[in-house]
């Protein structure tokens, strides 16, 4: 767990389970090939991402489609950095195997580390979620391109 994490920061932690929902960035040596987005449960401890390749690099490509690249990630010096707070998480690993049939990444231990929220916590994320759909029902500002004549 992050010791220096804001409230606010713990928030969206929750609201995104922990990271999940707001996606990953796939680096290797500090150069991003990667993103994970759309996350499902695969099964037990394992989940599964849309896998989307975001280099022009040939070489890196195939290296990312191939199983054998997933098996060595580590020495690969594959990075997990999280789309939400751009932390680094090193605790992610690839299944053996990583691509289903339906072309997801299945992935381990890819999560932001956040204390569990307790009672309090809980009625702050409902109050923020009571508040979203309020704001989402509301009209829209009059502005100069919406005022009618």
């Amino acid at each position: 767990m992050n010791p220096r994490r804001s409230y606010s920061e713990l928030l969206r932690c929750w609201e995104s389970d922990s990271g999940r929902k707001s996606g990953w960035q796939i680096e290797r040596n500090g150069v991003p090939f990667a993103r994970l987005t759309d996350p499902q449960y695969h099964e037990m401890f394992w989940d599964s991402y849309r896998f989307e390749l975001c280099t022009d690099d040939r070489e890196m490509i195939d290296l990312a489609r191939s199983n054998e690249f997933w098996l060595h990630a580590e020495t690969e010096r594959v990075r997990w950095r999280s789309l939400l707070t751009s932390e680094v998480v090193d605790s992610a690993y690839p299944a053996g195997t990583p691509f289903t049939d339906d072309d997801r990444f299945v992935v381990r231990g890819l999560y932001l580390p956040c204390r569990q929220p307790n009672l309090a916590d809980r009625l702050a994320l409902l109050v923020r979620k009571l508040l979203d759909r309020k704001d989402a029902n509301k009209p829209a500002h009059p502005t100069a391109g919406n005022v009618p004549i």
